[in-house]
């Protein structure tokens, strides 16, 4: 995705995600500039199959 902003900014913003039956990989860049600063924020999340969902899993 890719925005020019009211306030002069620039964003740049991109999202993968790997997935299996056992894990999923999910990784977000954003890339902002404004007059010459720039910023960069990732963000990286890992996930595994940690078993199966069980009736105590509703209460919370």
């Amino acid at each position: 995705m890719v925005c020019d902003l009211k306030d002069g900014s620039h964003l740049r913003a991109r999202i993968s995600n790997r997935a299996s039956a056992e894990t999923l990989e999910t990784e977000m860049v954003q890339d902002m500039r404004r007059g010459d600063g720039r910023v960069t924020a990732t963000l990286r999340i890992h996930g595994r199959h940690a078993g199966e969902c069980t009736p105590d899993m509703a209460k919370l």
